[in-house]
């Protein structure tokens, strides 16, 4: 099991985890079979790579009834919603834009520092 954005949680889940007999793990890897994140603050690279590697992506809310539960809780009632995801695209998308529009401004400076170099 791994999180992303949990923040002060975090301590507490992994010990929590671990005490029960699971296996908490700080880098996201091919080993971990779960990634609880909070979607406002998730590092969204750790969700990508848990989505292509077919790990389980779900809320904190979905540990919390396991732990109530005493037994794993259906993925699907926890997984993170589809406006989360959304939401991350737009970002993604704004990021690219900006990060696109530099690259763009830096090539036209070169090339015109190139072309007053040749005069």
């Amino acid at each position: 099991m791994a999180s992303s954005g949990l923040k002060h949680e975090v301590k507490i889940v992994a010990s929590i985890v671990n005490a029960t007999g699971g296996t908490y793990i700080e880098t996201l890897g091919r080993t971990a079979s779960v990634l609880i994140i909070n979607p406002e603050d998730a590092d969204w690279q750790k969700p990508i790579y848990a989505l292509k590697h077919r790990i389980s992506v779900v809320s904190l809310a979905w540990f919390l009834q396991t732990l109530a539960m005493g037994r794993p809780q259906p993925y699907a009632e926890h997984k993170i919603p589809d406006s989360a995801w959304k939401q991350y695209e737009h970002a993604k998308d704004r990021e690219m834009d900006r990060v696109g529009h530099h690259a763009e401004n830096t090539a036209q400076h070169t090339s015109n520092a190139v072309e007053q170099v040749k005069r």
